[in-house]
């Protein structure tokens, strides 16, 4: 019985360490921040195209004009 009870206080250490080892993660890694970018259709010049010609954006940046 003894036996019993101590691997089920070992197990419920391990279960512990798991679950605030875990929520550390969690709680420490910074929040993804979204990027705002504008397009401009036509340069200074008076040619019709984009500014910026390349962009890379990354999931949840917005593109507006």
């Amino acid at each position: 019985m003894k036996l019993i009870a101590a691997t089920l206080r070992r197990f419920g250490l391990v279960v512990l360490t798991m679950v605030l080892v875990a929520s550390s993660f969690a709680l420490f890694t910074p929040p993804a921040a979204a990027e705002s970018y504008k397009v401009k259709l036509g340069s200074d010049k008076g040619m019709l195209v984009f500014d910026p010609a390349k962009l890379t954006i990354k999931p949840g940046d917005t593109v507006g004009g």
